[in-house]
């Protein structure tokens, strides 16, 4: 079953809120909501312009936020002496990013950059 169908990875996403918040009360749901929202919904949205799959984007953008995004927030921080703001800043830093990527000009250079990598 592929999670593109009937909205299965909102049901999932939903089911495991659900599960944190019966476990570890509302600290677990805003912990695991901070989660995705800090560390795997930037990397999906860059994620989101080339050819992958979900389960390929959602799989790569939790491993790849886990290490980049508190690489960047602590190069970042070097810049900016606030752990709070230099957060902020990696995360729209990334969700613009993700956005320009979807864009369709961006993407037009997405192509053109899959189709150099063709081998």
């Amino acid at each position: 079953m592929k999670l593109d169908e009937n909205g299965l990875l909102g049901i999932a996403f939903i089911v495991i809120i659900v599960v944190a918040f019966s476990i570890l009360g509302m600290t677990g749901a805003k912990t695991i909501l901070a989660f995705f929202a800090f560390f795997a919904l930037p990397f999906f949205l860059i994620l989101n312009a080339f050819s992958l799959s979900t389960e390929e984007k959602l799989f790569f953008a939790l491993f790849i936020g886990i290490a980049w995004f508190s690489l960047i927030v602590f190069v970042i921080n070097r810049i900016v002496p606030s752990f709070s703001i230099s957060t902020l800043i990696t995360l729209a830093v990334l969700v613009l990013l993700g956005a320009g990527m979807n864009h369709p000009r961006g993407k037009t250079y997405i192509r053109k950059l899959e189709s150099l990598l063709k081998v």
